[in-house]
Order: structure tokens, then C-alpha cells, then sequence
């Protein structure tokens, strides 16, 4: 093996290394764009209901989602920090 200034050459081991970072990165795009859409979703039913509110044709159910979505932000917000602090486990 080949060794310049602490860098070896790449072997069977670094493409598995790769696959793994690969994959994690996919799976972190896909996480941030469902936790983002999930943000997204709630601010504009909420937006959408106060609009209506004000224009005098209130709906509530849009309210009512917008805070169901609220709470699905906050589950993914206390289960990502379930992952990350071991003293949860």
C-alpha cells in the first residue's frame, strides 16, 4: 500500500465506507425535506385560516390541521433528539 504524508490508496474497504456515507447522505436529504415540508404545511394552513378569518369566511378545520401538522413537527422534533441523546436510550 502507498503511503504519502498519512493518506493510503483506496481499497475494497474505502468503497464500502463510501456506500455508507452515501447512503446516509440520501437518507438526510429525505429527512430534512419531510421535516421541512412538514414546517411548510403547518405555517401555510395556519396562514390560510387567519386569512380567512379576517375576510370573514373562518375555517376551522384548516385551523385544525394546521395544528395537527404543529404537533407532527414537534413528534419529529422530540424523536430526532430521542436518536441523538444516548442517555434516552
Amino acid at each position: 500500500m502507498v503511503q504519502i504524508r498519512g493518506w493510503r490508496a483506496a481499497g475494497p474497504a474505502d468503497e464500502h465506507r463510501l456506500g455508507a456515507l452515501a447512503l446516509v447522505s440520501v437518507v438526510t436529504l429525505i429527512g430534512t425535506v419531510v421535516v421541512v415540508a412538514a414546517v411548510s404545511t403547518a405555517a401555510l394552513l395556519l396562514d390560510l385560516s387567519r386569512a380567512r378569518a379576517h375576510a370573514g369566511t373562518p375555517a376551522p378545520a384548516m385551523r385544525v390541521g394546521a395544528y395537527a401538522m404543529m404537533v407532527v413537527c414537534f413528534a419529529m422534533l422530540a424523536f430526532g433528539l430521542w436518536l441523538i441523546i444516548p442517555y434516552f436510550h
